[in-house]
């Protein structure tokens, strides 16, 4: 169940990826979201643009998530596991610090990484608790 649940995280960030790598083929859309997550009077093309281009980042990391999640569970490693919780201790308070900076504040996206940190962490630790106690 562990695993099903982190894979199908990882596919929901390869499938928001080539959504937003999408984007400039729906103007509307793209300038509509880049509006509403930077406001009105900043959503000029190059913010469109770094909108656009963070896609295939968001596609890629949810790739090498879904195989390290796999190779993980197919044959559990401390390595693999340590990999694993790095990339969201790396990644939650990084992101939320420049949310922070860039006066998004204690709000949504904030709210949004510790909330996403804490499931994939508790997920990570209920994987590595299984394994100790021998179940899969």
């Amino acid at each position: 169940m562990i695993e099903r649940i982190l894979l199908i995280v990882a596919l929901a960030h390869v499938v928001a990826g080539l959504a937003l790598a999408m984007l400039p083929i729906v103007p509307s859309v793209h300038s509509s979201l880049a509006s509403a997550i930077f406001g009105a009077d900043k959503a000029s093309e190059e913010v469109k643009f770094l909108v656009s281009v963070f896609g295939p980042t968001v596609a890629s990391w949810g790739i090498l998530f879904f195989a390290l999640v796999r190779a993980h569970f197919r044959n559990p490693a401390r390595g693999s596991w340590w990999a694993l919780v790095l990339s969201v201790v790396i990644w939650a308070p990084l992101d939320s610090v420049l949310c922070i900076h860039y006066g998004y504040g204690l709000t949504f996206p904030v709210a949004l990484n510790a909330a996403i940190a804490v499931l994939l962490l508790g997920l990570l630790l209920g994987a590595r608790n299984q394994r100790r106690a021998g179940l899969k």
